[in-house]
């Protein structure tokens, strides 16, 4: 229910035509926006359903619904509203995408030399801290 705030705004959007109309081109973007982006595939569910006036068609619905909606309208006949009385998932209407697997890092080969240059430098650098910890 409608606190007094929201409805004094509304007298005052309905008795000023430019805010009417400012309003009006607000909720027409929002709809835009709202229209310009697309459910991936691999979130629609597609059902086959039978309805009441005895067709069996297909229909798809966000896989966060559990089923189909109560009633769609036929394609067939044309009947709308007609109630769905029997319903199965066929799948989802895409594949999701597949995480890209970067290559591992090729392991970096070092020379004997290189290798017993670093270890006499970690060496060096044990030493100086043994010698700083005995000192202080």
């Amino acid at each position: 229910m409608p606190d007094g705030r929201s409805m004094n705004n509304l007298a005052e959007v309905r008795a000023n035509p430019e805010m009417a109309e400012r309003q009006r081109e607000n909720l027409e973007e929002v709809c835009k926006l709202m229209l310009s982006f697309k459910t991936p595939e691999h979130m629609i569910m597609r059902w086959r359903v039978r309805l009441y006036c005895g067709h069996i068609v297909e229909t798809s619905r966000h896989c966060d619904n559990a089923e189909p909606s109560r009633k769609i309208r036929c394609p067939e006949c044309g009947r709308n509203p007609s109630t769905i009385v029997a319903f199965e998932p066929l799948g989802f209407a895409g594949e999701p995408p597949t995480p890209s697997k970067a290559a591992p890092p090729a392991p970096t080969r070092r020379s004997r030399a290189e290798l017993e240059c670093r270890v006499a430098a970690l060496e060096q650098e044990i030493e100086l801290l043994r010698t700083e910890r005995s000192r202080g």
